[in-house]
């Protein structure tokens, strides 16, 4: 009988734990997530929707496997165990890393003020709520996700200011999406950064780099993503140890895929965590050998047009 820990049940987590089971009926299973309930966090920004979530507690009780719902801080690979945030360590014998993406961190003030958010492991239930009742906010856009939540939060008639170093991303989409910008009288601060978050308890304005302040009720980060596979122990089977070597550990989904961090569109990354997920429980446990599909080659114009055309980008462009 197979003891697996899977940390992280996000997309790629929660494929592999349902094949694992379908393949194997008397495994063990661990379940380890800071939060209670599962979430695409991809898909959350289509419609600031949490009706798809899954309850992982009854989830896991559903397939017979144990529940955690704890941070961790550490694991040592060495020693097989996991050190929580609250809770007494853990040891493991099989470990599936689906621990997803963190945002790249910026040096801006404030972030501990309320209304801050990296659209990287944020909330998505105080997110959602937090959207419901602000008027105006800032958005610094650095990928096609910071594009999709400006439009989004403009379709629910939001007051808003676009920051960006940069929109080269786009190409020669990008003077589509500036027209569509001024048209809708969004502000548009290319060339800049954010520098403070300002406020007391709550963001009341955002301040910029070159120096102009925005009045704002929240400030929506999109710094970019990164694998999310940093926890472990510094010695000799650490994180300087290339991941995919580290014994009985396999990482999946977001967690293994290093090159996210230079990603701007994000086009094959549900699909990618689905096929991975499930060639890993067949090679775990029918010995099948991992066939892992390598991505899709997309257009990134298409995407943007898609995109585009469902918030009525081109309106006005002849």
């Amino acid at each position: 009988m197979k003891n697996i820990t899977i940390l992280g049940c996000g997309l790629s987590g929660m494929a592999f734990i349902k094949k694992a089971r379908e393949l194997n009926t008397d495994a063990k299973f661990t379940i380890i997530d800071k939060n209670q309930y599962s979430l695409d966090k991809w898909g959350f920004f289509n419609d600031f929707s949490v009706k798809n979530r899954v309850d992982l507690g009854a989830f896991a009780k559903s397939i017979k496997a144990e529940f955690i719902c704890d941070t961790v801080e550490r694991v040592n690979a060495k020693r097989k165990k996991i050190y929580f945030k609250d809770k007494e360590c853990r040891d493991y014998e099989t470990l599936i890393v689906a621990s997803g993406v963190k945002p790249k961190k910026m040096a801006v003030k404030g972030e501990h003020r309320e209304g801050f958010f990296y659209l990287a492991g944020f909330d998505p239930f105080i997110l959602r709520d937090r959207i419901k009742i602000l008027s105006d906010c800032v958005v610094y856009v650095s990928t096609l996700l910071g594009v999709k939540l400006v439009l989004h939060l403009r379709s629910q008639k939001k007051e808003l200011n676009v920051v960006a170093q940069s929109l080269d991303f786009l190409s020669d989409r990008k003077e589509l999406f500036l027209n569509y910008c001024s048209r809708e009288g969004i502000g548009i601060y290319a060339g800049s950064t954010i520098e403070e978050a300002i406020g007391e308890a709550v963001i009341r304005a955002v301040k910029l780099n070159p120096l102009k302040v925005l009045s704002a009720q929240a400030l929506f980060l999109d710094s970019g993503f990164i694998a999310n596979n940093d926890f472990f122990e510094t010695d000799e089977e650490s994180a300087a140890t290339p991941p995919k070597i580290l014994n009985d550990v396999y990482f999946l989904g977001d967690a293994a895929n290093r090159p996210i961090a230079d990603e701007f569109f994000f086009a094959n990354e549900a699909e990618n965590s689905l096929t991975g997920a499930v060639a890993l429980a067949e090679n775990i446990f029918s010995d099948k050998p991992i066939d892992f599909t390598p991505k899709k080659e997309y257009n990134p114009q298409l995407i943007i047009d898609e995109l585009f055309s469902r918030f009525n980008v081109n309106a006005g462009i002849v």
